[in-house]
């Protein structure tokens, strides 16, 4: 060792310490490539003009072992010796820069430490050295020579070479053995013993990874015994394939760099792997230094990073390499998995470094490519974008420094020029502002999923100043839904949705990119890069969009004008609004949900149960359009998921889509058992109940019990379709045993429907008893109170049906009150409230507008009160709500309001029209028979109503009855009439219609004391409800019997109960005439006529009034 003079040369003291360190720090996987370069640097040097280097496998005591074996130069047992060796090399350049002499045996050695089997043929002649670790110590293994019988380092294998019968003698080489950790590892599969695992293709991978380029004079193969793709494969390296991309540019950068770009047009952007095992290059971008690669980004860490390089889309078709000259300024580390700057601190080269160099030079017609995979842009984004510009400016954010500006730049990366720096500290004559971020918005997820942003607002790329918007997050959805709710009765809901999303989509990317542009103006209070990193991160960012609640009135603003509508009124926050925008909320997040989930390859989410969570809310929302679309994707995406299928038949029967409901619940049933097959049974039981078969739905509920003996709702459908037939005591039997089974859990529904038996029965007391113990049950479960105010306005008691009613409005709460609000006004109504009958009437269709029986209710309030005009629209509303749903019993009632504003032809159309909708249907037959009866068609009259009390199994037959004694009355066949009005009391004594029907009878026959005690009777029992009729039949009565005083008292008593009804008032003047008050009998005629102005008969009262008034005058 020769020195300086004055220097004395630093010595090893601990050496093999040295050597372990040396080893046991250097990165197991840069193994192959040590290996690899070593075989080509020897081929290359080889006499021949191509040199081989073959990589395969050998078995050693029958384990295969991984084999790397190359022509060239071989080495002699000396050579071979000195070889081993660290800081040892033959016939190459040592230095820093060059070989270091110690690679591939540093890099082998800790996987390989049972041993690495050097074997070199050297004119003939071959020699073998084991490398490995014993004790600790890392060295040259002692092996026996089976010649002499002695332990030697370095063996002449010559002779087990011939024997082995593989080797060719004739010409020299080397192969490289990996014996691995232990006798029993596969080196093949497993080169580092599972730590860290790899591909079966792991050596093409590795090595098309590392050479972008190899001497054209070596040919390198991989066996297909070691290949991964079962085939014998010759390794082409980077450099030679980068022409089978689609179309290809080099560019010479600064400082002799040459960026390589390509693109690749294939579907797949050409990163599918080829049949014959071969790795893509497309999608990937690295560092290129004396033909090896350095920081390579390939697949998703390329396409995350893309941004930066100037490819914020089809990263995945697009490669970049950056190639660097020798003299570039760079060194590899010591175990050459990184470059180095030789100079200043000696960083790692990153390929960010290289960031603006590759975006200035990216030619013109890959900038058109990129730009056309991407999404256009949204139409607020200008808007957004200048009104950042203006606060960029106002805040005074200086342009911020991105490595290095200017195109073709790169001079030195690691040093900033001093005239720059001087440029820069020169006051700017004019103020210079940073530019306003680029803003793209994403919605596909696959372009989400590449930004990294998926379940993120935004993320925010520095050097190309680009901001990307995931339109998909949530809090975009929620406030979108908000927008839409408050704005879902404008006149074009589809168009509200569309504008809803753009404004809840311009909104938060405004409120996002302002937080963004001030967190970039921190840098000028002194924040340091960590600081502003945060602030800028998509975390901070997306905290920022979920607090969206200030941005809801401009939002609303915004929203009304772009509809050219008056802003709703919204500033009342009832419970009612808030559970609708909580649902709203609800459905925005089930949406996302249910998205992640059917797009997510990685974590196994049962996306149908999303899917139909989704329906359901749309059904609570009245929107049964989109519940019925989402019901059917959640089919789509597993169509053997039985509750999908029962979810759809659901829907369908509430459609009125019998068919397709029962097609549905049928396929459920098949793909189900035990349990979830007798719930699905009990509900094709439900469907086959309503096509009217209630045989066959009896059946079907027996089968559905027999299934699940224990579960009790079953128990309960069995008991109401007894109940609708009329087996009052087997349906008690049924729910009194699901009472015992049921136990434990809540029993209110079991005991409200026994309520319903009782009262059905006429138990009235028992029923109310019942009901209290419902409502005992669960004081929080609304249905009970609802029973118990129904059973009490059933037996008179309304008072306290209004307070039970009121009850179960407040324990409803906001979701769905309708129904309770309904029955509240219904009470009221019979009570003679019909103010505020209406108003909970009208309160019922603002909490549920789409439910067809709101409207149907209120129309039915408003008929009542007579306001006909309005009723008329309220009962067209509930039909339209209906849809092609049982559409009968809302043709029924718009019948009878047309009937009522006296157009009698119109009235039987859609009289007729209800009966088509439903022929199996009671009410209308018996609504038609009472239009024809008006009209004078008495024999069709009867046949309507005999039609109607045929198909009422299981009803009480006495209103049927009742209609009929009418019929035969207005034929005058008066015995008739008596029998079955007799028999309609004896099937319904508490109708008080039908005594007043036999009441009228008797009266006609002369019978006035039979006729009076029937119409009391009848006034006891009618509850309030149309009691002036029956007080004007009792006027009458008295008024035959010469009681002229009690006559004119019940008269006056008739209109007070209703003071609109004009027949009261008509009535009223008749007795007024025949007592000589002419002026009070014109008064009350003139009256009857303002309440009923198109009425013949009440118009030509007051015209006889009139001339019997003149004549007495006269």
């Amino acid at each position: 060792m020769t020195h300086s003079p004055g220097v004395s040369a630093l010595r090893v003291s601990n050496e093999a310490f040295l050597v372990a360190s040396t080893i046991e720090r250097c990165p197991k996987t840069m193994m192959l490539r040590e290996l690899v370069m070593n075989a080509l640097e020897a081929a290359d040097q080889g006499v021949s003009n191509q040199g081989q280097v073959s990589i395969d496998m050998v078995s050693v005591d029958r384990v295969p072992k991984l084999r790397i074996w190359n022509t060239g130069r071989g080495m002699s047992a000396d050579e071979l010796y000195r070889m081993c060796d660290l800081a040892s090399s033959l016939h190459k350049q040592t230095g820093l820069d060059r070989n270091f002499g110690m690679g591939a045996k540093v890099a082998s050695l800790p996987s390989n430490k049972h041993g690495l089997r050097y074997r070199s043929c050297r004119d003939g002649v071959v020699s073998q050295a084991v490398l490995g670790q014993r004790e600790g110590i890392y060295g040259r293994l002692l092996q026996e020579d089976p010649r002499h019988g002695d332990i030697r380092e370095i063996l002449d294998v010559t002779e087990a070479c011939h024997a082995e019968g593989c080797y060719d003698l004739s010409e020299d080489w080397t192969e490289v053995v990996l014996l691995g950790n232990h006798p029993a590892q596969d080196t093949a599969l497993s080169p580092y013993d599972g730590n860290p695992p790899v591909r079966p293709d792991w050596i093409s991978t590795t090595l098309i990874q590392r050479f972008f380029r190899i001497s054209a004079h070596i040919r390198l193969t991989i066996s297909a015994s070691v290949s991964g793709s079962g085939q014998d494969v010759t390794f082409t390296p980077v450099a030679s394939r980068i022409g089978e991309l689609t179309r290809v540019e080099s560019v010479q950068g600064d400082g002799g760099i040459i960026i390589h770009y390509g693109y690749s047009a294939l579907q797949d952007g050409g990163t599918a792997w080829a049949k014959d095992g071969v790795m893509p290059i497309a999608g990937m971008a690295a560092i290129v230094h004396r033909g090896e690669m350095y920081g390579l980004r390939e697949g998703a860490s390329w396409v995350t990073e893309a941004p930066s390089y100037g490819f914020p889309f089809a990263a995945r078709h697009c490669t970049v390499f950056i190639e660097l000259p020798d003299g570039f300024g760079v060194r590899a580390e010591a175990y050459r998995q990184f470059l180095r700057f030789i100079d200043g601190d000696q960083r790692q080269v990153m390929l960010g470094d290289f960031a603006t160099l590759v975006r200035a030079h990216i030619p013109g017609w890959l900038r058109e490519i990129i730009a056309s995979y991407g999404p256009p842009e949204a139409d607020y984004v200008g808007e957004v974008r200048l009104e950042l510009q203006e606060l960029l400016s106002r805040l005074g954010v200086a342009p911020l420094p991105r490595a290095t500006r200017t195109r073709g730049a790169i001079v030195d990366l690691r040093h900033e020029p001093r005239d720059s720096v001087e440029q820069r500290d020169k006051p700017p004559s004019v103020p210079r502002f940073e530019k306003a971020p680029e803003i793209i918005t994403l919605r596909q997820e696959v372009q989400l999923a590449e930004r990294g942003i998926q379940g993120r607002i935004a993320r925010y790329y520095p050097e190309p100043h680009q901001l990307f918007v995931n339109a998909t997050y949530p809090a975009i959805g929620r406030m979108q839904a908000e927008l839409y709710h408050d704005f879902e009765t404008a006149p074009d809901p589809e168009r509200a949705a569309i504008v809803a999303a753009e404004i809840a989509e311009w909104a938060i990317t405004r409120k996002v990119a302002r937080g963004l542009v001030y967190g970039l103006s921190k840098k000028g209070l002194g924040w340091n890069v960590e600081e502003l990193n945060r602030a800028q991160s998509p975390e901070s960012l997306s905290i920022l969009a979920d607090d969206y609640a200030m941005l809801m009135p401009g939002a609303r603003r915004r929203m009304a004008e772009q509809l050219g509508i008056t802003l709703p009124a919204i500033a009342e926050d009832t419970p009612v609004a808030a559970w609708g925008r909580n649902l709203a909320h609800e459905l925005a997040d089930a949406k996302q949900a249910a998205s992640r989930a059917t797009t997510t390859t990685t974590t196994p989410i049962n996306a149908a149960l999303l899917l139909r969570r989704v329906s359901e809310i749309e059904v609570r929302r009245h929107n049964n359009k989109a519940a019925l679309e989402w019901a059917h994707k959640a089919i789509a995406y597993d169509v053997s998921d039985p509750a999908s299928h029962g979810h759809l038949a659901g829907l369908l029967q509430q459609a009125g889509d019998l068919d397709g409901a029962e097609e549905a619940v049928r396929t459920a049933i098949g793909l189900s058992q035990g349990a979830a097959q007798a719930r699905w049974t009990r509900q094709l039981s439900s469907i086959v109940g309503q096509r009217g078969d209630l045989e066959a739905a009896l059946n079907l509920a027996r089968q559905a019990v027999a299934l699940d003996p224990r579960e009790p709702s079953l128990h309960q459908g069995l008991a109401g379709l007894l109940q609708q037939v009329g087996e009052l005591d087997e349906a008690e039997k049924v729910l009194r045993t699901a009472l015992a089974v049921d136990k434990a859990r809540n029993p209110v529904h079991l005991l409200r429907q026994l309520s319903t038996i009782a009262a059905q029965r006429g138990q009235l007391e028992q029923a109310v008893t019942l009901a209290r113990q419902a409502v005992e049950a669960d004081p929080h479960e609304p249905t009970g109170h609802q029973q118990l105010a129904a059973v009490l306005q059933q037996s008179g008691n309304l008072e306290a049906a209004e307070r039970a009613a009121r009850a179960a409005v407040q324990a409803s709460g906001p979701a769905n009150p309708g129904r309770f609000l309904r029955q509240l006004s219904a009470i009221l109504a019979q009570r003679g409230a019909l103010t505020e009958a209406l108003t909970y009437a009208r309160q019922a269709v603002e909490a549920e507008p789409q439910d067809s029986s709101m409207h149907h209710h209120l129309a039915a309030m408003l008929q009542q009160g007579d306001y006909l005009e309005e009723a008329e629209a309220s009962a067209r509303a509930a039909l339209r709500c209906a849809g092609a749903a049982n559409p009968a019993r809302f043709l029924r009632q718009l019948s009878s309001i047309v009937a009522q504003r006296g157009a009698a032809a119109s009235a039987l159309h859609l009289a007729r029209e209800a009966v088509a909708a439903d022929p199996r249907d009671p009410w209308p037959h018996n609504h038609l028979g009472v239009l024809l009866q008006q009209a004078g068609e008495l024999d069709e009259a009867e046949a309507e109503i005999r039609m109607a009390m045929q198909l009422a199994t299981g009803s009480n037959p006495g209103r049927f009855l009742r209609q009929l004694s009418t019929i035969m009355a207005q034929r005058s066949q008066m015995d008739p009439a008596l029998a079955l009005a007799q028999q309609a009391i004896v099937a319904d004594p508490a109708d008080p219609w039908s005594h007043n029907q036999l009441a009228r009878l008797l009266q006609h026959q002369g019978d006035l004391d039979g006729a009076e005690r029937e119409t009391r009777t009848a006034l006891h029992l009618c509850g309030g409800v149309n009691e002036g009729a029956l007080l004007r039949q009792l006027s009458g009565i008295m008024l035959q019997r010469r009681q002229s005083e009690a006559a004119l008292d019940l008269a006056r008593q008739a209109v007070a109960s209703n003071s609109k009804d004009p027949w009261s008032h008509y009535h009223l003047a008749g007795i007024l005439q025949q007592g000589g008050d002419l002026d009070a009998a014109l008064n009350a005629a003139e009256r009857a006529l303002e309440l009923a102005p198109l009425d013949a008969k009440i118009r030509q009262r007051r015209n006889d009034f009139n001339r019997q008034r003149v004549l007495v005058a006269g």
